[in-house]
């Protein structure tokens, strides 16, 4: 829980905004900048189960944010869409598995939710509930052979965040975010065509600032 510390008291130490100075309802755009680690499994054309190794320490996530809010009293509802970088390498070996080693790479991802808040005063809780989409590079090493497969996967989304209004219009936020990603296929091209699924779990902590228009 250290990656809340600082945002929790950044946002107690500014108590400069009362509650009617904050502006929830319209559009906006914003920045973010986090951390974003994946893991899952895999599996053989003949359902062997194999172990994929996490990749917790990834390199930066970075991304754009598009959103409108609605406000009705305290309940702020509204959709928002964000992309952004998140690279980062997984790689398997198993003795099960036909191929020497499967690496996955992430290399970007993008979200469309639905986010639900309540907000008090220059503070804003919000839950969001939507779809996760992934841009995946496989690639399968098997007797100094090296074959490499793109692929655009779905998933759901789940995003637990905080909001707080330095100013009517420019808010700072904290979130949680959970993906899980439906099995993307992976094919061997050799003699003996070996195919696998892969299953990714991405989860990304990260903080951004958006601004109300």
């Amino acid at each position: 829980m250290k990656f809340l510390a600082l945002p929790l008291l950044s946002l107690a130490c500014v108590a400069s905004l009362s509650a009617a100075d904050a502006k929830w309802d319209g559009p906006y755009a914003g920045l973010s900048l986090g951390r974003t680690s994946f893991s899952g499994t895999v599996s053989s054309d003949e359902n062997l189960p194999g172990n994929l190794s996490t990749g917790r320490k990834v390199a930066g996530n970075f991304g754009v944010i598009f959103g409108s809010n609605t406000q009705h009293k305290n309940v702020v509802t509204g959709y928002e869409v964000d992309f952004g970088t998140a690279r980062g390498t997984a790689s398997l070996v198993d003795s099960n598995m036909d191929a020497s080693e499967i690496t996955v790479q992430m290399k970007t991802q993008g979200h469309l939710r639905a986010r639900f808040g309540y907000a008090f005063g220059s503070v804003l809780p919000y839950v969001g509930l939507g779809l996760a989409c992934a841009r995946v590079e496989s690639r399968i090493e098997e007797d100094g052979t090296v074959d490499k497969d793109t692929q655009i996967v779905l998933g759901t989304s789940l995003a637990l965040g905080v909001e707080y209004a330095v100013r009517p219009e420019l808010k700072v936020r904290c979130e949680m975010v959970s993906d899980r990603y439906a099995s993307a296929p992976v094919q061997s091209y050799d003699a003996a065509a070996d195919s696998f699924n892969v299953k990714l779990n991405a989860t990304t902590v990260k903080l951004g600032v958006t601004y109300s228009f």
